[in-house]
């Protein structure tokens, strides 16, 4: 399934930041439905710690949100909900590159692991004149 995702971090000190992050999915039909549509949707705000330069450590709060509707022959699903939640996890960052892999507890019950690699870049570059 395809997902956009985009972070903002806002450096405190050097090795602390402040993170804030958003991750859209939209999500595969994977049960042949005549109608489906189906998303996820994280929201989430924490802390960055660098212990390194290159290793960073991460811990916030979260707003998870999943949206289901599809209908085959023997069934029908419309459901939406929301759940507040916590995450945590390990990255490193080489270059421009920011490999991390986290836990989300979205019902801070169940867990999940989830792994990423992004682009860095910096926004203050592009308003420099």
């Amino acid at each position: 399934s395809p997902e956009i995702h985009g972070t903002v971090l806002f450096g405190i000190k050097d090795t602390i930041e402040i993170e804030g992050g958003l991750e859209y999915w939209i999500l595969q039909d994977s049960l042949d439905a005549e109608e489906f549509s189906a998303s996820y949707a994280i929201l989430t705000g924490g802390i960055r710690l660098h212990p390194s330069s290159a290793i960073h450590l991460d811990a916030g709060l979260g707003l998870y949100r999943s949206d289901f509707e599809w209908e085959t022959d023997a069934i029908k699903v419309d459901e939406a909900e929301a759940k507040p939640g916590v995450y945590g996890g390990l990255g490193i960052e080489l270059g421009a590159l920011d490999i991390k892999a986290r836990a989300h507890a979205p019902d801070f019950d169940d867990f999940y692991i989830g792994a990423s690699l992004t682009f860095l870049f910096d926004l203050s570059n592009l308003f420099e004149g």
